[in-house]
């Protein structure tokens, strides 16, 4: 894959990725890592989409973004397990940036175990081995 945009989100995605786990066990950083399960997230199926699709959502919802790659995959007989916890990261997007209640310790990791799940999924995409 040539296309620089695959890059620029895949190491955005990576980056985050690290960062949330850097973060992911210390209570001074539960939003945080929070944030960065869910931004994780939607920054692999930005590489994914321009893997699989030659282009990245560019619009606002990141459902809609995510509902494009279950598409997308179903097109190219591609294996879609790893969308479900992309759909629970993006639903819980409003909740986790916007709300004016502390997140829970037990609410971060489920978020950081998803976004490590969808992550493995994403990887194997760009890959080429899913």
């Amino acid at each position: 894959m040539d296309d620089p945009a695959f890059s620029v989100y895949l190491t955005r995605a990576r980056q985050m990725a690290n960062a949330m786990r850097l973060v992911r066990g210390d209570p001074e950083y539960l939003a945080a890592a929070a944030l960065l399960a869910v931004h994780c997230a939607i920054s692999f199926n930005d590489a994914v989409l321009v893997k699989l699709n030659g282009a990245a959502f560019r619009g606002q919802n990141h459902r809609q973004a995510a509902e494009i790659t279950k598409r997308v995959c179903a097109a190219q007989n591609k294996d879609d397990r790893g969308l479900k916890q992309l759909f629970e990261l993006v639903d819980s997007k409003n909740k986790v940036s916007y709300q004016d209640q502390l997140i829970s310790r037990l609410t971060v990791e489920k978020y950081c175990t998803a976004a490590e799940r969808f992550e493995s999924w994403a990887e194997k995409i760009v890959k080429g081995l899913l």
